[in-house]
């Protein structure tokens, strides 16, 4: 079923604060560290003996004006296929329920770094400053 994945721009900040950020974010939800290089973490939360373990990774790619943050995020299933994760997953879905609301509060404090000050008028997502049309849905800005 794959991977869970967004892409989120954070705006007026370099890949270090974005690191150090998700670094604490990994900290404070346990999410113990398997891979950190300077262009992306990969992280485990969940042993695999009393749950499947929900993996989380994310690569930086700065860009004009910030960095481009690329999250993905699925369960490891016996540790021979993934399976994304899912807000609407029942009984045996706990995991991948578990692994969504993990990655909304990740999607959340990524979005959060952004120094924007605009948003759009059609969607609400945030805008960068200069941006003639809303990389969302499209909008055309004024």
């Amino acid at each position: 079923m794959g991977r869970t994945v967004e892409e989120i721009f954070v705006s007026g900040r370099t890949t270090q604060e974005i690191r150090d950020e998700v670094l604490r974010w990994f900290n404070q939800n346990q999410v113990e560290m398997m891979e950190n290089r300077e262009d992306s973490v990969k992280g485990r939360w969940g042993s695999g003996l009393a749950t499947a373990p929900k993996y989380f990774q994310l690569s930086f790619k700065p860009a004009q004006g910030g960095v481009a943050v690329r999250t993905e995020g699925w369960i490891g299933v016996y540790g021979v296929s993934e399976q994304s994760f899912s807000a609407s997953a029942l009984m045996a879905g706990i995991p991948r329920r578990e692994g969504w609301h993990a990655m909304e509060r990740l999607w959340t404090t990524l979005r959060a770094m952004s120094r924007i000050t605009r948003v759009c008028p059609q969607c609400g997502k945030p805008l960068n400053e200069d941006v003639k049309f809303c990389q969302y849905c499209g909008k055309q800005l004024s």
